[in-house]
């Protein structure tokens, strides 16, 4: 008893700790996400209509449009090439706030760069000293060549009233490059979250006192009975986990490279494919890719093992008492032991492509909790559905075909039609792939909403998968 007392006391100390230092990181990598709303993106001009005359060596483009918000996070710029591959020369990109001349933004890129008609990405990430008045746009060619330099595209329909063009000098009335800047307005989210985040810190605490009090008197407690069984079984819960984790791989020569081989496998076989389709209008796209394949395969290897959890245990649910919920768990957990392996090669690729670590990584843990969470939720209906309907198993394959089709993982949210990207939001695997994705490929604290999305599916799963598995779990042993 003394010993139970003793290893609960750590675990809840260990919980404590590592909510903590969620918390320090949660904040501490948390940038315009938490500090700022989504303003206005002002179009310049983003229909192409025509294009300007291949940019001369010292040619500038100037074009002035209003500010829209306190902070610019990017713009865009829209070139055109017409295929070319010899192009010479360089273009130099400056963004200025036009009363105060402050400069917000200069870089200089190869035209080789450049891919036609393909939105060129330039994160600024600035707040502005005023929200009135105008910024400029200022691109000027060096280095050029006749005939083997880039044009820009422009429009003339739904240019902005005030935005102005200018071409070595000269206005262009009723013109506006292809081009757009994306502002920010603040946001109330870091005031309202950061006494929240110290009072759940202190809400754990209070909770995991009254926890320790209760396993120690004998009072009832919320979770306490889950702990203490978990406890009771823990070695039949080990060995389930290792029995299932062994049979994957029994008798197979790479063992558990596998779990590492099959997500970078699966990753080029789509990235040959997708590559040239999307791999300009995504940044990191290998990362990007491999990100959504290992946590969607993740997700649907571990409802897949939790469909057979009960009917292939069916020996030890009628000769021996355990609880049966425990198998649908040892499978979930046993993919999960997986997905470890499987984030090897996916950090690699993304520190080989640069993405250094950041403290956001503190927070991966919670994406994984969530994930495992839903996981058993959902085993739970499934492995006791699957008991009576055997067709289970077919219909949630299809499903989960349809599923991943329906979660960007190859191809970006940008290129659905308006009510696709609505009906997105209510997807809960595309929280959970963006989730992973903003902290290995942005390196930053994701979306707040992205936590309660992910939390709630979770528990929703699992509330539900408890009730149906607590319902029918009486009568499997008739059926099994």
């Amino acid at each position: 008893m003394k010993e139970n007392q003793n290893r609960l006391r750590k675990h809840c100390l260990l919980v404590l700790v590592v909510y903590i230092l969620f918390i320090v990181s949660f904040f501490s990598t948390s940038q315009k996400q938490l500090k700022y709303d989504q303003g206005p993106i002002i179009n310049t001009g983003i229909k192409n209509e025509s294009y300007l005359e291949e940019l001369e060596n010292g040619q500038s483009v100037i074009q002035e449009s209003a500010i829209g918000g306190k902070y610019i996070d990017y713009f865009e710029i829209t070139f055109g090439t017409f295929d070319r591959t010899d192009l010479v020369g360089k273009i130099n990109i400056k963004l200025v706030q036009s009363e105060l001349a402050k400069p917000i933004f200069e870089s200089t890129i190869e035209m080789n760069e450049i891919k036609n008609a393909t939105p060129m990405r330039f994160l600024v990430e600035q707040v502005l000293d005023e929200t009135n008045g105008s910024v400029r746009l200022e691109i000027t060619a060096l280095e050029t060549q006749p005939g083997k330099s880039v044009t820009i595209l422009t429009q003339k329909s739904n240019v902005n009233e005030g935005d102005q063009l200018f071409v070595n000098n000269q206005i262009l009335s009723n013109t506006g490059i292809c081009a757009n800047v994306s502002y920010l307005n603040n946001a109330s989210y870091y005031p309202i979250l950061l006494p929240l985040g110290i009072t759940s810190v202190l809400i754990l605490a209070l909770y995991l006192y009254r926890l320790q009090l209760a396993n120690a008197t004998g009072k009832k407690c919320m979770g306490l009975g889950f702990v203490q069984k978990m406890y009771r079984y823990q070695f039949l819960l080990e060995q389930l986990v290792q029995r299932d984790f062994k049979t994957k791989y029994k008798r197979s020569v790479l063992g558990v490279l596998w779990s590492v081989l099959n997500p970078l496998l699966t990753m080029a076989v789509q990235y040959a494919v997708f590559s040239q389709l999307f791999r300009y209008q995504i940044a990191n796209y290998p990362v990007y890719l491999l990100t959504g394949t290992v946590i969607f395969n993740c997700f649907t290897d571990a409802t897949n093992q939790g469909i057979y959890s009960i009917i292939n245990n069916a020996s030890l649910i009628t000769k021996v008492y355990v609880p049966k919920n425990i198998y649908p768990i040892s499978k979930v957990l046993s993919s999960f032991v997986n997905l470890l392996f499987s984030f090897i090669p996916l950090l690699l690729l993304a520190w080989f492509t640069g993405l250094l670590p950041s403290a956001s990584y503190l927070m991966i843990p919670y994406g994984i909790l969530c994930l495992i969470v839903g996981a058993i939720g959902l085993a739970y209906i499934l492995s006791a559905l699957m008991v009576f309907f055997r067709d289970v198993q077919f219909l949630w394959s299809l499903f989960t075909l349809m599923w991943m089709y329906a979660t960007p993982i190859f191809y970006p949210i940008d290129i659905l039609p308006n009510f696709m990207r609505i009906l997105m939001k209510f997807n809960p695997m595309y929280y959970f792939v963006e989730f992973f994705r903003t902290i290995l490929i942005e390196r930053i604290t994701p979306e707040p909403l992205s936590f309660v999305v992910m939390a709630v599916s979770a528990v929703v799963f699992l509330i539900i998968g408890n009730a149906v598995f607590k319902k029918l779990e009486n009568k499997f042993a008739l059926y099994i």
